[in-house]
């Protein structure tokens, strides 16, 4: 797609995401200015950065990073690396920092040829030392080297208008639903459709009977890594190389090797810890820009989704709550699911068989 060499590693239906793989762009110690495309979405007016969580990873010392609209070669937005010396002629304004980042989502436009443009700064005027080779990368994960695109239907422009089409609409499998996909810089204008599978199904609304029960592990396997680093990793959750660790999809964490130490991440957030008994994931994202790194905190509720505990109970096949001194908690509000936990006086996992022990 794209300029028809794009890579395309995933297409994710639950979300509305097409991913692919970029090159990284790099700049030599000896260059002055490199400008190179990213993507070039001229015939594609479907696929958007609208809602997406691309980012632009520059690295390397002593560069003024641009995104550029190759269409009319303006900057949409730019970062700057700098590696300087301890001069006191220098402001005390300037940040001393090798890398930065840009944030490529809503604001980019639509039907874009996007590019890079990597500009070395001038190293005597601002006292800058360590010139470097410098590289630049799009990607919409830390755990993955790869972007991710919106994309919808656009035979109509509204689910409305869509299901009136009963030949070309596009939701037919019996599980799905329709939604409206609303334009970049709009709450209310709709410039199409997508489909979904109902709660509780998985797999492609675009086909007939593509909508499915998803299927739910009710009993782990006995070789799983239930630790990384220092963070306990229980049932239902477990990491997503190994698929019978854990209850579904919804519960699949990822175990960072990369760093020192590895760290255990949930959608690219870092988790702390995991609360079995108020049914929290405690997770920390960083985030970077130019100027700051800012380090947030925050809690995840998590619960088994889509069935009550009375539903739940009827189909053992499903039934989380499998310690023989586990009970079941529905949840409150608009949400739709249970929890489990272990009964008074006893503590542990009420998730796997005997999990729930005399205190």
């Amino acid at each position: 797609m794209g300029d028809d060499t794009l890579e395309v590693t995933r297409i994710d239906f639950y979300s509305g995401y097409v991913y692919f793989k970029l090159p990284v762009i790099r700049i030599s110690v000896d260059q002055s200015s490199i400008t190179a495309p990213l993507i070039d979405l001229q015939k594609y007016h479907n696929f958007n950065f609208w809602s997406t969580d691309n980012v632009l990873f520059v690295s390397g010392c002593n560069v003024y990073a641009g995104l550029v609209d190759l269409n009319n070669n303006t900057i949409i937005d730019f970062c700057i690396t700098i590696c300087s010396d301890d001069s006191p002629d220098l402001p005390r304004a300037v940040i001393r920092q090798k890398n930065c980042t840009i944030q490529i989502g809503k604001g980019i436009p639509d039907r874009v040829l996007l590019g890079v443009r990597l500009t070395r700064l001038d190293q005597t005027l601002l006292h800058l030392v360590n010139a470097t080779a410098v590289s630049a990368y799009m990607s919409s994960s830390t755990r993955r080297l790869e972007s991710q695109l919106s994309w919808y239907m656009d035979d109509h422009s509204s689910c409305t208008e869509a299901a009136n089409d009963t030949e070309t609409y596009a939701c037919i499998s019996s599980n799905s639903y329709c939604a409206d996909a609303l334009a970049g810089d709009s709450d209310e204008t709709t410039v199409g459709y997508y489909c979904n599978c109902h709660g509780g199904n998985e797999g492609n609304p675009y086909l007939t009977d593509g909508c499915n029960d998803i299927y739910a592990n009710i009993h782990p396997a006995d070789k799983c890594t239930r630790k990384c680093a220092s963070v306990d990793i229980p049932f239902p959750f477990g990491l997503e190389n190994e698929s019978d660790c854990y209850r579904s999809s919804l519960f699949a964490l990822f175990c960072n090797q990369t760093t020192t130490p590895p760290v255990l991440q949930y959608q690219d957030k870092i988790v702390t810890h995991v609360d079995m008994a108020n049914g929290e994931l405690h997770l920390m994202e960083v985030r970077s820009s130019s100027r700051v790194i800012t380090l947030t905190e925050g809690r995840y509720s998590w619960l088994i989704p889509y069935h009550s505990c009375e539903d739940a109970k009827r189909n053992k096949s499903l039934y989380a709550c499998v310690s023989e001194h586990g009970t079941c908690h529905n949840a409150t509000g608009d949400q739709l699911g249970y929890r489990c936990n272990c009964s008074e006086g006893y503590k542990g996992n009420p998730y796997v068989l005997n999990g729930c022990q005399g205190t």
